[in-house]
């Protein structure tokens, strides 16, 4: 029930506890008049330590039918044990928006025999895997394939130095095969090859436009 300014109310209210910690019924959060209620709530006697179903009236505020949890130390979830190991024993699903794992003060490590990573999108919007970082990504294993039989592009784009350095052999292959330098520039003429046209977009639009063969 609200009060007579719009604030919540519930005379229903109902605790049970000790020192140790307690179980709440009807919980308002904050101040009285809150408009965030839990249905259940249990408390541990750290206050930063409790899990709460709120309630899932649209009248509940942000938080309609949220399940919170919060623990001022490890939170640690360990199962499987009589699970096969073909079989998923974690599953997490979101029916709509995001899933959101952060790390505010640490890193974020996922470790497994194999770890698989799909984007399946309905159309050719969607299926994007971005991986980003303001400073270095670094591959590193025995093989590292990029591309497929299905890859129909593929772009290298640098607006600074590239190297590539293979100690023991490179083989390149393609039907059509083109090396551009500088000198196709701003005043320069076409090469024999072409190419004054690429190096004037995508190249001084946002790759180098140096070329070298070591």
């Amino acid at each position: 029930m609200s009060g007579s300014g719009g604030e919540k109310k519930d005379f229903q209210v109902v605790e049970y506890g000790n020192t140790h910690g307690e179980i709440r019924f009807g919980h308002l959060w904050g101040k009285e008049g809150s408009n965030v209620q839990s249905d259940v709530c249990l408390q541990a006697s750290d206050p930063i330590h409790y899990i709460s179903l709120e309630k899932g009236a649209k009248t509940n505020g942000e938080r309609t039918g949220w399940t919170c949890v919060r623990n001022p130390a490890v939170f640690e979830v360990k199962c499987g044990d009589n699970v096969d190991e073909d079989k998923p024993a974690v599953v997490i699903e979101a029916l709509n928006g995001d899933i959101v794992l952060k790390a505010s003060n640490g890193k974020i490590r996922l470790q497994a025999l194999d770890v698989d990573i799909q984007a399946i999108g309905e159309d050719n919007t969607r299926g994007v895997v971005d991986i980003k970082a303001n400073e270095t990504i670094n591959l590193d294993a025995k093989i590292v394939n990029l591309g497929s039989n299905k890859t129909t592009a593929m772009k290298i784009v640098s607006t600074g130095i590239g190297e590539m350095t293979f100690k023991s052999g490179l083989t390149m292959y393609s039907g059509i095969g083109k090396c551009i330098t500088s000198t196709v520039g701003k005043g320069g003429k076409d090469s024999k090859f072409g190419g004054k046209d690429f190096l004037e977009g995508p190249v001084n639009s946002g790759s180098s436009s140096l070329f070298e063969l070591f």
